[in-house]
């Protein structure tokens, strides 16, 4: 018996998929199931204060793990897929490699960090057409930045005669105004204001579903369903659902902090023990110094 995907719901159990991506899923019934936490011993963080009926949401979903380093990436990879096949030469290699120019020449001109340097098929996880495209790189900020290519890529193609493509230009157009009023919203959200994002949120979300039933009519792997589709679902559900006033996803979010991590670690890579360890011993004496002279003990 699957024991489900999900910590605040019963999703991925018997008769609960989590793949309808909807706004009245089966799920949305099962949230905080009394009798059903998912802990075997109450965890110690519980010790803060939270809400006993739904302790499990003191756990909250972070939207930058699933959607930028998640649902965003194989997202992306599916649609870089698609328009490959859009450029004219012989190989998949080569059109990918027309495809790497444009991207770049966007970056350049939109002053944009090109943090992947090419669009291949190994960075979109794409070996063949058997296989679901499912973004490989590291950097979540590389998924905002190929969103942002793609919509203006699709601004200047016209792709009426693909019925993917159309769905795929105007889910990267809800993406990114989702996203973009996300971040430029405050701490705390005001209904009118969850409604807004949580309501963009949910139309991609539709469009990903329809996207993924077209291209299963057309047998081709593409969009494929992931368990974090199932996280930015309760984000936008969530968001869409509001009643009150409510806290921003991307307060949730780990992005800083894993910035934080790694300059600290390009530091360490480039500045060796010895010379760190001579300069916090000499400002340390400079302070020391400075504090004997001031309490009279040197003159």
């Amino acid at each position: 018996r699957p024991k489900g995907i999900c910590h605040l719901c019963l999703a991925g159990r018997p008769g609960i998929d989590f793949e309808n991506l909807s706004s009245d899923p089966a799920w949305l019934g099962t949230l905080f199931t009394p009798g059903d936490e998912p802990w075997k011993s109450k965890p110690i963080l519980l010790s803060l204060p939270h809400d006993p009926a739904r302790a499990a949401g003191f756990f909250a979903y972070d939207v930058w793990h699933a959607f930028h380093l998640g649902l965003g990436k194989s997202f992306v990879a599916a649609v870089l897929a698609c328009i490959s096949d859009r450029f004219g030469a012989s190989t998949v290699d080569a059109r990918f490699l027309e495809l790497t120019d444009l991207y770049l020449q966007f970056c350049d001109e939109s002053r944009e960090p090109a943090y992947i340097t090419a669009i291949t098929k190994e960075s979109c996880g794409w070996p063949d057409r058997k296989t679901f495209p499912n973004g490989q790189w590291h950097k979540g900020h590389g998924t905002t930045t190929l969103l942002r290519f793609l919509e203006s890529w699709f601004s200047k193609n016209n792709v009426a005669d693909d019925l993917i493509l159309s769905m795929c230009a105007e889910a990267v157009v809800v993406l990114n105004r989702c996203f973009h009023e996300m971040y430029a919203s405050d701490l705390w959200l005001e209904v009118s204001a969850c409604h807004r994002i949580g309501g963009i949120g949910m139309q991609f979300l539709c469009l990903y579903q329809r996207l993924a039933l077209e291209a299963f009519s057309q047998s081709k792997a593409l969009f494929a369903y992931l368990p974090k589709c199932h996280i930015v679902h309760h984000i936008m559900m969530g968001l869409a659902k509001a009643h009150v006033a409510s806290l921003n996803p991307l307060t949730f979010g780990v992005q800083i902090d894993e910035d934080f991590i790694g300059k600290k670690s390009r530091v360490a890579r480039r500045v060796a023990p010895t010379q760190v360890i001579k300069r916090v011993l000499q400002r340390s004496l400079q302070i020391a110094y400075a504090d004997w002279q001031e309490a009279g003990y040197i003159k």
